[in-house]
């Protein structure tokens, strides 16, 4: 059996490769199948990176929320008044500006903790009356009483409860 081509075939051969013809490369340009491939990688990257930001901006959002209704502070207020106090002279803390402090321990992942300065039950509760006054918990401790208000420990202890 023998093929004969159509007419339409005849008058508009296809270029037998990629360089020829009409979709011939000029410099350093691709052809116009790889630049929407490129573009469409491209696009699928912008695409899984916004994702991934929304993600984290919601988890942050999520985490915030969790601390103030667990706390019945403010956490944005917490970071705030933990610069006032000067916190971040003896403890290093994740998202507060100021030194670095090696006296006190990080507080990094302070709301997977198990323990308030090793001692006491990590709850809301103690952790809020652990900041006004650290002395009258545990006399032995180096932690000073700094004159933490009542309702600036509560945003303190807020802010705290978002580092898991």
């Amino acid at each position: 059996m023998k093929v004969h081509p159509s007419p339409a075939a005849s008058r508009h051969p296809l270029p037998a490769s990629r360089g020829e013809g009409r979709h011939r490369r000029v410099g350093l340009l691709p052809a116009c199948g790889e630049k929407v491939a490129l573009s469409g990688a491209k696009g699928r990257m912008r695409g899984l990176i916004f994702t991934l930001l929304l993600l984290l901006v919601a988890c942050g959002r999520e985490q915030k929320q969790q601390a103030r209704l667990s706390t019945g502070g403010d956490p944005d207020r917490g970071k705030v008044a933990i610069e006032k106090y000067g916190c971040t002279a003896c403890h290093s803390i994740p998202g507060v500006p100021g030194p670095k402090g090696a006296v006190g321990p990080p507080l990094d992942h302070m709301a997977s903790r198990q323990y308030i300065a090793g001692k006491f039950a990590n709850n809301p509760e103690t952790m809020i009356r652990w900041l006004q006054d650290p002395p009258a918990m545990d006399k032995e401790t180096a932690m000073p009483a700094m004159g933490v208000t009542e309702a600036d420990s509560r945003d303190m202890t807020a802010f705290l409860y978002t580092l898991k």
